[in-house]
């Protein structure tokens, strides 16, 4: 769990659709295609969640170490994607095209492991869905 509040289904949810929105974003910002950026999950002690960000191609590509230089911007855009526009907000619920769902974020969509609204609430935002 993120939380004492959150269950571990929460914390699932809120850890996939933050990590997809952070390779996703992040590949915009270092105008990268976002295969060229991987991601991988680990529950660790506690139920605390890990979430690795790398960069695809052997040896690196530098992406990861140029996003971490701009931390705040990369997360800023990651929470933007989430949230879009009004439009965006009215018609998703747990993750659409516009948001963070592509061909590496389908089998987390398929698990009921990707929930944008819940993943905003966490951070705070204001969701209307």
């Amino acid at each position: 769990m993120l939380t004492p509040y959150h269950s571990r289904d929460i914390g699932d949810r809120i850890a996939h659709t933050l990590g997809h929105a952070l390779r996703i974003s992040g590949a915009a910002i270092v105008e990268a295609d976002v295969r060229e950026i991987s991601l991988s999950f680990e529950r660790g002690v506690g139920d605390q969640w890990c979430i690795y960000l790398f960069d695809s191609a052997p040896g690196g590509s530098g992406h990861i170490a140029s996003l971490l230089e701009q931390q705040e911007l990369w997360v800023r855009k990651a929470l933007e994607l989430l949230e879009g526009d009004a439009i965006h907000q009215e018609r998703c619920r747990e993750a659409c095209l516009a948001c963070v769902l592509d061909s590496q974020s389908q089998n987390d969509f398929e698990q009921g492991k990707l929930d944008r609204a819940i993943a905003l609430e966490f951070f705070g935002c204001k969701v209307s869905v």
